[in-house]
Formats: structure tokens, sequence, C-alpha cells
């Protein structure tokens, strides 16, 4: 079994203590991801459960998506640093516009517009690898439970989790979370899109940000 990065979590507090930037907040963030990675690997390999989710399977990805800040910059330097001037003005347009709806609806609302994720590309994601830990928790271990939630929208219906899964991956997250509380550095958990368009708007908010811890 492949060692989690979170097993050196003195070492990566003290780090991170030295060395308190965008890139190295960028390298915990990816050292997450990684572990997730790992632990999904684990529980497939050593336990009953059998998650559902799978290429082309993209029935969530139309729900409300929260995210913390750490994560929002992560991917907002991934998506920038991948495409040219033209792709990212394109994709700020209609996240703008996605934003504009969102942020006057709630939860449920969000999930009875049927309103796909702007990452989301014939049913797959094309953030995947670096896809937010929310997303990465949120799985099923029942595709027909998902059918009925989300095409039906039956209320009682939804993606079947499994609570040891659960519990396992916000283990792995809190630890996680704990390296930037260590620093002092206070921040919330937002909305997706929201997050993103507000770094990309605000061209002194990795500044700003950074200045805090």
């Amino acid at each position: 079994m492949k060692k989690y990065h979170i097993n050196d979590s003195k070492k990566l507090s003290k780090s991170f203590k030295l060395n308190k930037t965008e890139i190295f907040s960028n390298k915990i963030i990816k050292y997450l991801y990684e572990d997730l990675n790992v632990l999904s690997e684990h529980i497939e390999q050593t336990t009953e459960y059998k998650i559902a989710c799978g290429k082309g399977c993209g029935y969530c990805c139309n729900t409300r998506v929260e995210i913390i800040e750490p994560e929002a910059i992560f991917i907002y330097d991934y998506i920038k640093n991948n495409l040219n001037e033209e792709q990212l003005n394109s994709i700020f347009n209609k996240i703008q516009d996605i934003v504009n709806i969102t942020s006057q609806i709630d939860k449920n609302q969000h999930v009875n517009l049927q309103l796909p994720c702007i990452f989301l590309n014939n049913n797959e994601c094309s953030i995947y690898e670096i896809r937010p830990f929310t997303c990465r928790e949120y799985h099923s271990v029942d595709l027909n439970s998902c059918l009925r939630h989300y095409v039906n929208l039956e209320e009682n219906a939804g993606a079947l989790k499994a609570n040891k899964i659960k519990d396992s991956y916000y283990r792995i997250f809190s630890q996680y979370v704990q390296l930037y509380v260590n620093n002092n550095l206070e921040f919330s958990s937002n909305e997706f899109l929201s997050s993103l368009l507000k770094i990309h708007q605000d061209k002194e908010y990795l500044k700003k940000y950074f200045r805090k811890i």
C-alpha cells in the first residue's frame, strides 16, 4: 500500500511555517488529493464496498459544491496555467453567468435546475484529477439510487453513501485542514464557482490571502 503524505504531518506543518507561500499551499492540496486517491484504492481493495461512480457518470455534477479557499487557489492556478487568455476569459464569462443564477437560490433549487458543472464535458469531469474534496467524498455505492434522484428528482432518493467511506475521507481532510489552522489561517467553505470567480476578478486576492498566514 502506498504511503500517505499526511503520515508526516509534523514535518509538513513545520515546513509550512517556514514556507507560507502559494506554492507550498498548493503542494499541500496536491498531497491531500493524492492521499484521497490512495484511500480510495485501499477501500476498493480491502473492503466489501465498491464505489459505483465511474467514467461517464455525471448524475451528481449538477449540485452545489462547497470548497475551502486553499483548494480554490490550487484549482484556479491549474486552470490559469492550462488555458490561454481567450479560453480563460471565455470560461469565466460562463462562470459569471452561472454565479448570477446560483447566488440567488439554495442548494435544493440548484439541483432542481439540473444545471451541469461548467467543467463537465460529455458527462466527464475535465478537471477530474484536481476536483474538489466535496466531489471526491460525494460517492455512491448504488447507481440506481442516483438515477432515481438526479434523473427523476425523487426527494427520498440520492447518492447511497457508505458512512465508513465518508468518515475515512473526512478524517484525512481534517488532518490537512489542521495544517492551515496551525498556521493561524482562518478560512471558510464557499461555493466552488463563486470562489474561483472571486480569485479571478480580484488581482490582489492571492497577496491578501497569503498575507493572512
